[in-house]
Parts: structure tokens; C-alpha cells; sequence
């Protein structure tokens, strides 16, 4: 568990886990993207974490005045809390200049109920 609470240090918080790395991860979890037994059509894992994001991106850009745009989501982690808690790193189309930047969001979900935690770029190493 020391190395786990030490990776998620490393990466600052949840996102982008090598879980290959470790035995046990306290209910955290890699989120197959490309996974398509856990939805009906027309609805894919990709969308439903999309569905995530945009409510994220959408307070960002109420909060900043910008016009970011979902772009590709790149990877999802989640564990369990009250509902599902995912932490999504995702692409964002910047109109304003015409760049791809690298976002993170934390939403936490229970059916019915997207509650947006945060929605920032993804800092420079």
C-alpha cells in the first residue's frame, strides 16, 4: 500500500496509474475505454466517459470565459466512494489559438447524478 500512496504522489493524484505496478489498489481501477460489455447500444464506454468530461469542461469554461472543446479522452481511472469517483485525462480544441492542450478532470457519479470535483490543465512536468 506504501508504493500505491508513493505512485499516487508521483502523478499527482489519480490519474494515469500504472497498475500494472501493483498487487492491490485499494479499489482503484483502470477504465476500459474500448470495453463494449458495459453498455447497449448506441452507448460506449468512450461516450459515457465523455458524458463525464463535457460537464467538466463545460464549468471550466463558464469559470475562465474560454471556449475549450472536448477533444479525445485519453485515459480514465475510477474507484468506488459514495457512487464512482473517475479521474479523466482528456484533449481539448483551444479555438483561441488553434492548439490540442492536455486536460484532467475529477467527477464523481451516481446514476442520475454527475457531480463535476475539478477541471484543469494537465501540469508540465
Amino acid at each position: 500500500m506504501q508504493l500505491f500512496d508513493q505512485e499516487l504522489d508521483r502523478i499527482g493524484r489519480g490519474y494515469e496509474i500504472d497498475f500494472k505496478k501493483f498487487r492491490y489498489c485499494l479499489g482503484w481501477r483502470s477504465f476500459n475505454l474500448d470495453d463494449i460489455s458495459l453498455f447497449s447500444e448506441p452507448e460506449t464506454s468512450r461516450r459515457f466517459i465523455a458524458k463525464l468530461a463535457n460537464p467538466a469542461l463545460t464549468k471550466y469554461n463558464e469559470g475562465r470565459g474560454t471556449s475549450l472543446e472536448l477533444g479525445k479522452i485519453l485515459i480514465a481511472t475510477f474507484h468506488p466512494s459514495c457512487g464512482m469517483t473517475f479521474y479523466i485525462s482528456f484533449q481539448v480544441n483551444d479555438p483561441s489559438d488553434n492548439q490540442t492542450k492536455s486536460y484532467r478532470s475529477v467527477v464523481r457519479y451516481f446514476p442520475g447524478d454527475i457531480e463535476v470535483v475539478s477541471c484543469n490543465p494537465k501540469e508540465s512536468c
